[in-house]
C-alpha cells in the first residue's frame, strides 16, 4: 500500500508552548529534528517530498539545502521542495548542485 501514496510534509516554522507558530526556524537541527518527528507520526520510513513551507531569510539555503540532502543521504528523504522562493533562491539552490528539488509560487501573493 506505501508505494500507491506519496507523502510530502514541510518544515520552516517555529511553534510555541500550546501549538501556535511563533516564526520562522529553518535551522539545519532543526529541519533534522522537525523530520524525524514526521517519520513517527506518520509512521513511515522515508519522506516523498520535505519542503520548506516559507523561506527563512535568517538562515542561508545553502544551509538547508546541506540539511535536506544529508537526509536524503540516510534514506528519510527522496526529494526537497520550498514554496514562495524569490529568484535568487533558484539561483542559490541551482549552485548547489543539489540534485532533487522543486519550487512553488503561490499567485497572487
Amino acid at each position: 500500500m506505501r508505494e500507491r501514496v506519496v507523502i510530502a510534509t514541510k518544515f520552516g516554522f517555529k511553534f510555541g508552548s500550546k501549538g501556535e507558530q511563533i516564526g520562522l526556524d529553518s535551522r539545519p537541527e532543526h529541519i533534522k529534528e522537525v523530520a524525524e518527528a514526521s517519520l513517527k507520526r506518520l509512521r513511515t520510513d522515508v519522506i516523498d517530498l520535505f519542503y520548506q513551507h516559507r523561506v527563512d531569510p535568517g538562515v542561508p539555503i545553502e544551509d538547508v539545502a546541506g540539511a535536506v540532502k544529508e537526509l536524503i543521504q540516510k534514506g528519510k528523504v527522496k526529494h526537497f521542495g520550498f514554496l514562495k522562493p524569490e529568484c535568487k533562491r533558484f539561483v542559490a539552490m541551482w549552485d548547489t548542485g543539489f540534485p532533487r528539488w522543486a519550487a512553488c509560487r503561490s499567485y497572487p501573493d
